[in-house]
């Protein structure tokens, strides 16, 4: 976003970075930005775990995120005294399309062994897909196939 608006990551050199995980870690330093904190546990509970080991009373702590991100940062920021703003920067928008009519094929053409959902907002799209329901995963598929479900976090 600084890029498209002409800014310089150097504009975040006095704000302090903590990052969910290696890969968000990996992406703010190929733009030049420093990334202070990244918790052992790649989760939000891991990052509030991780600041817990820090005087954070009265710090203001912005959190960008997506629509669909849970409150545990923020919550659990506030909670160790911090000033939290959170602020919706994103949007998941689903992609049903020819995406959803090669979902079910794989499906009914027993090619799918396992499902993985890497994010709560792939479950409810998936189901969302007319195709694709959990009644037409259980009478579309051959008779004896199951596809097991794997999740996330």
């Amino acid at each position: 976003r600084l890029r498209c608006l002409n800014g310089s990551p150097l504009v975040l050199n006095d704000v302090r970075m903590g990052a969910v995980g290696e890969r968000t870690k990996a992406a703010l330093n190929a733009f030049g930005v420093h990334v202070e904190l990244v918790p052992d546990l790649f989760t939000a509970e891991g990052l509030v775990e991780a600041f817990s080991k820090k005087s954070i009373v009265g710090s203001r702590i912005l959190i960008p995120r997506g629509q669909a991100g849970r409150d545990v940062l923020g919550d659990g920021l506030k909670a160790l005294g911090a000033r939290v703003q959170s602020m919706e920067i994103y949007r998941n928008q689903p992609i049903v399309n020819r995406n959803s009519v090669e979902y079910s094929r794989l499906l009914n053409a027993n090619h799918v062994d396992v499902l993985t959902f890497t994010s709560p907002s792939t479950v409810p799209t998936m189901a969302s897909i007319s195709l694709v329901t959990s009644a037409s995963i259980s009478s579309g598929a051959p008779p004896g196939y199951t596809v097991r479900t794997v999740s996330v976090g």
